[in-house]
């Protein structure tokens, strides 16, 4: 898509003339004279809040990140003002019957109208060029785009706030009909393509009994339903940034149940090294048996379980997790799988322990939601819990360019809605968010969705206020929860450079690609 100013329904440029011949009589000139000595010459021009003329070339409106009201001047912070974003329609003709009132309006990226101002009041000011011209001159107010319709209805802004869609227009219009539109795109501040970059994603919500109902809503469809509403949510904030995740409604999302026990893990724990002893397992059925031997790490063990699976046709493949901050040595996990690609499931032998050796930890990864998800820790941050490993690879793709979301009924320990896994070449998963139920229900006050993706595309596992002055208004808060206008939804221009650059094209894995 372009980023270019579109000027309905013939010229490219931003500044152009409007001839005026009657009801009946309208056209469009790059001239600055007309055949017609009655007819109307109006040229429109957009300027920024400054007061500066846009680039034709690259003219585009940029959806608010400023607070609203006095809350910068107020908390002494350098936040963006209300109207950093905002522009202004500039119409000068040299005669005098100009306009009194505007229509504005913003339109989706469908084309269809997304929000609307019926009269916006004009105001005659001298010709901007200073030159002795006889040009007579109307400007709107500033008008701004939001995020969001709640922004929009901010009391001390709302007559000339508009929501906007990343994508779409905003457009001005008289009686004679539309007579500019302007494409919603990222900042102006970041010269980069067109303005607005894309990232895939791909969802699976996971139901807590094979066969069950989804872990939100009354069936999968509703559940689907609820999604894509709270990916609209996200949409509408990284607009902020020129940032989209695609129609909600074309998004691949689907209900699925929790894999089977498919996955051992060599090493878990804390990676020590092999004591000596027998590992034996139910592959299938069938089974599998592994001597090892006093020191002997992990991953010699896990290469030696993958080839006697193997000999019986099996597929085994094996991951590395990096070292825990606390183990000695790697774990590794082997994943079996059936030559047709299934998962091949494990199961204890009956009246023998899983291994017998005494120093070398193994274990198989059981999914088992009734109970929630067993979370991370801060040791265990890089690797993930052998639970969350097991239904994390059991789940997502292998495209490292998507974001993985996994949605699931609750974490085993209160107090965490969300998490997301953020890729590093010592960490096993990466590029994924899990979220709960609470975190849908909590919804418009935290905006956890929105919130763990920016974790993912800014590169950034921690939080501005870790160990700096808290921001509740800032989508990346790491606590804030506020369902008003002053709710954590807003981002900064540093937000979004970082994340152009940390997840853009240049990036080692590029997240976002032009739109």
């Amino acid at each position: 898509m372009t980023s270019r100013a579109h000027l309905h329904p013939y010229l490219s440029g931003l500044t152009f003339l409007l001839v005026l011949s009657g009801a009946l009589g309208v056209g469009l000139h790059h001239e600055a004279h007309a055949s017609n000595s009655s007819a109307l010459q109006l040229a429109v021009s957009v300027l920024d809040a400054s007061g500066h003329a846009l680039n034709p070339q690259t003219a585009r409106v940029s959806i608010s990140r400023g607070l609203p009201g006095d809350l910068p001047r107020l908390t002494q912070h350098n936040e963006e003002t209300l109207d950093a974003q905002s522009v202004r329609f500039l119409l000068c003709s040299s005669q005098g019957d100009l306009p009194k009132t505007l229509g504005v309006q913003t339109t989706k990226r469908s084309g269809s109208r997304l929000a609307a101002l019926r009269a916006v009041t004009l105001t005659l000011v001298q010709d901007p060029s200073g030159r002795a011209s006889g040009k007579h001159c109307v400007q709107t107010p500033l008008i701004r785009v939001t995020a969001d319709a709640q922004d929009a209805d901010y009391a001390s802004a709302r007559e000339r706030s508009l929501e906007g869609e990343l994508g779409g227009h905003l457009q001005i219009s008289g009686q004679q009909g539309l007579l500019a539109s302007l494409v919603v795109a990222g900042p102006r501040e970041l010269e980069i393509g067109s303005g607005i970059l894309q990232a895939n994603l791909r969802v699976r919500i996971v139901r807590t009994f094979p066969g069950g109902v989804p872990p939100f809503g009354r069936d999968d469809s509703a559940a689907v339903a609820l999604l894509q509403r709270e990916i609209h949510t996200a949409n509408q904030l990284w607009g902020q940034c020129g940032i989209t995740f695609g129609n909600e409604s074309a998004l691949d999302i689907a209900v699925v149940d929790p894999p089977p026990p498919y996955l051992m893990a060599i090493g878990c724990g804390f990676g020590v090294a092999a004591g000596g002893g027998e590992i034996n397992v139910l592959v299938d059925g069938k089974p599998l048996a592994v001597t090892t031997k006093a020191g002997e790490g992990p991953r010699v063990v896990a290469l030696r379980l993958a080839r006697a699976a193997e000999r019986y046709g099996l597929r085994a493949e094996i991951q590395t997790n990096p070292r825990m901050l606390a183990g000695a040595l790697a774990s590794f996990d082997i994943e079996f799988r059936r030559p047709s690609g299934q998962w091949a499931v494990l199961a204890p032998v009956p009246g023998r322990a899983l291994s017998s050796d005494s120093t070398l930890g193994v274990c198989v990864g059981v999914v088992d939601l009734s109970d929630g998800l067993d979370h991370f820790t801060n040791v265990s941050s890089m690797t993930g819990t052998l639970e969350e490993r097991a239904l994390l690879r059991a789940t997502i793709d292998d495209d490292v360019t998507t974001i993985d979301i996994v949605v699931i009924e609750a974490f085993s320990r209160v107090g965490r809605i969300g998490e997301s896994f953020v890729a590093s070449e010592a960490g096993s998963i990466g590029n994924v968010i899990v979220l709960n139920r609470a975190a849908f229900r909590v919804g418009a006050r935290s905006y956890a969705l929105a919130h763990e993706l920016g974790h993912l595309l800014l590169d950034r596992p921690g939080h501005p206020d870790d160990y700096g002055v808290d921001t509740p208004w800032n989508l990346m808060d790491s606590d804030a929860v506020d369902g008003t206008v002053f709710g954590p939804k807003h981002l900064t221009l540093a937000d979004c450079q970082r994340a152009w650059v940390q997840s853009g094209q240049q990036s080692a894995a590029t997240l976002l690609r032009p739109w």
